[in-house]
């Protein structure tokens, strides 16, 4: 099948059952092309000939179209007149995403070295891939960015040492519990050493004379206000530690 290609941008037109377009979605590919990352002329749309209207209807690849016109790139098309909207639905059903473990696998093949600390940290921890990144990159139990950058091939180990640290003493303080790995317990340790307040060998031994203090929470401010009542316990004036 043949990949043509034009600078006329008005020869192609929506039809129902496209899906609405994904500014966010083509703010990032339009900064890929910006930075020589284009790979408009191997991803062509498929369209299909409009014998009313004499132009090609968008099969699939809307965002592709408003992305060359935006960058002012051809736009790269192949014709069929033989696949519908709904065969090009469920072909992309079909279709696996990548994986975290996938970019992860895909860029120490590649031989950068920032991503084989994600992987020595998850293995000695037992750490999820996305806490991981985040604490290694950004010292921080959350953060909305850096799945982006990651994928990107773009992370760093910035906080190599601070993260080994942290997660030993979440470690030494909260195994026994199935929640260990919790984010939100990972963070709420974080802040709490932070503060610099909270003697963790006291914390340890209050643990394990009320075990049955500690629970599941559902966000890090009230894994702070546990931590706080555990190492309060049997205490007869109370101790702020955050």
């Amino acid at each position: 099948m043949e990949i043509l290609q034009t600078n006329d941008y008005s020869k192609f037109q929506k039809i129902v059952g496209n899906r609405n377009i994904n500014n966010a979605k083509i703010d990032k590919i339009i900064n890929d092309i910006n930075q020589g990352f284009n790979m408009l002329p191997y991803c062509p749309i498929i369209v299909s000939l409009d014998k009313k209207t004499e132009k090609f209807n968008i099969i699939d690849g809307q965002h592709r179209r408003e992305i060359s016109e935006r960058t002012g790139n051809p736009v790269y098309y192949v014709v069929c007149d033989t696949l519908s909207l709904k065969q090009i639905a469920q072909l992309n059903s079909r279709g696996e995403k990548w994986k975290p473990s996938d970019f992860l696998s895909c860029y120490i093949n590649l031989g950068i070295e920032d991503y084989k600390d994600i992987v020595l940290i998850m293995n000695e921890f037992g750490i999820n891939i996305k806490v991981t990144i985040d604490l290694l990159m950004y010292f921080s139990h959350s953060e909305s960015k850096s799945t982006d950058i990651f994928q990107s091939g773009d992370f760093k180990t910035n906080y190599l040492k601070e993260t080994r640290e942290l997660l030993a003493l979440v470690n030494d303080l909260f195994s026994r519990y199935t929640f260990s790995k919790d984010k939100y317990l990972i963070g709420a340790v974080q802040k709490i050493k932070e503060r610099g307040k909270c003697d963790f060998e006291v914390l340890k031994a209050k643990i394990s004379l009320a075990p049955v203090m500690m629970d599941k929470q559902v966000d890090l401010k009230n894994y702070i206000y546990n931590i706080e009542r555990v190492y309060n316990f049997k205490n007869q004036n109370r101790q702020v530690i955050y």
